[in-house]
């Protein structure tokens, strides 16, 4: 999921896939499946002008619907070790996946101020007080030039504790990092 991402937008910006920017990765996936499936067809991994064998028979893999009880092993030795149960094609299950692998790269990448599972009291707002823990860095997408704002996140995904549990995006104090 990442390769096809990562060749498809080498691909439409001019770019190697090394120049390719994190920061566009993760807009580019967590626009969901169907940008994939665009990029793919860019690659001419799908349709009539598909390319490379190999390529193809890996993305044949992942847009292929699968049935509700998958055998052990099936589709050139590539057994589906995720989403069992489910008839989707891979690529519709693993691209959130496949999104959060971004998000970690991009928080390794910049200063992203607090870690994961670091406690956290929220300051403001209707659930001031409470507590929580971070999940991950959020950042503001920038939809005019499909990429991530600079800078650090803008807040954080924060599970909170006790009655009521959920997972919110708590904004930082200063409008970045901290």
């Amino acid at each position: 999921m990442l390769a096809v991402t990562l060749a498809g937008l080498a691909m439409r910006l001019g770019h190697s896939v090394a120049e390719a920017e994190t920061g566009s990765l993760l807009w580019h996936l967590d626009r969901g499946p169907s940008t994939v499936y665009e990029l793919a067809a860019e690659l001419g991994l799908a349709g009539p002008d598909a390319q490379s064998a190999k390529a193809v028979s890996e993305w044949t893999w992942l847009t292929r619907p699968w049935p509700k009880e998958p055998p052990r092993a099936n589709g050139d030795g590539m057994p589906r070790g995720i989403g069992r149960g489910s008839s989707k094609p891979a690529v519709e299950v693993v691209t959130l996946w496949a999104c959060a692998a971004a998000r970690d790269a991009l928080a390794a990448e910049r200063p992203a101020g607090l870690p994961p599972r670091t406690r956290v009291q929220v300051m403001g707002g209707e659930d001031e007080g409470r507590e929580g823990k971070v999940v991950c860095p959020a950042w503001l997408l920038d939809d005019e030039h499909r990429t991530v704002r600079p800078g650090p996140p803008h807040g954080y995904e924060v599970d909170l504790a006790g009655p009521g549990t959920r997972t919110l995006v708590v904004p930082t104090s200063d409008g970045g990092g901290t």
